[in-house]
């Protein structure tokens, strides 16, 4: 017959001892319970009961999940707003050379009160194909490296 479980009370205030991984010594009889579904094993001491409580974590349920678009920032900081750019620092702010820009959480960035310093997202510009010149009007050309540009006369570009 089992002991009867304690209250989450008890479980929650008591000291790890150790962490196992399915498959480890002393979680044999617990993996052939629970099979694939069980993550691991904690054995939980509570000194005041003077007891050692086995607990298991187990996968439940499965479901679809699509992740959340990236909520990084850029942020602009001038090279002379030294309390600005500490303050960035310390809410995790990392720089980034290439862009010359700070990137940082977006809710961080708007706790600081940094909103009107966020980038908005770059979209890569696209260039025609050199084949698609063939498909434009007669006031397009195609420059030496294969892009088309379009142009009003011969001799001034627009692009």
């Amino acid at each position: 017959m089992s002991t009867p479980s304690p209250p989450r009370e008890a479980v929650s205030g008591c000291r790890v001892g150790a962490r196992l991984k399915p498959g480890q010594k002393g979680t044999k009889k617990l993996l052939r319970d629970f099979g694939d579904r069980l993550v691991c094993v904690r054995y939980r001491y509570d000194e005041g009961r003077r007891t050692r409580l086995t607990t298991v974590e187990i996968v439940v349920g499965e479901a679809p999940w699509k992740p959340r678009p990236s909520r990084l920032v850029e942020i602009d900081v001038r090279p002379w707003e030294i309390s600005v750019r500490e303050s960035v620092k310390k809410a995790g702010g990392t720089w980034q050379p290439e862009s010359k820009l700070w990137k940082m959480r977006r809710d961080r960035a708007l706790k600081l009160g940094l909103a009107a310093r966020i980038r908005p997202e770059q979209t890569p510009k696209k260039h025609l194909p050199a084949e698609t010149s063939k498909y434009l009007s007669t006031e397009t050309s195609t420059r030496k490296d294969g892009k088309a540009s379009i142009t009003s006369n011969p001799g001034r570009r627009l692009i």
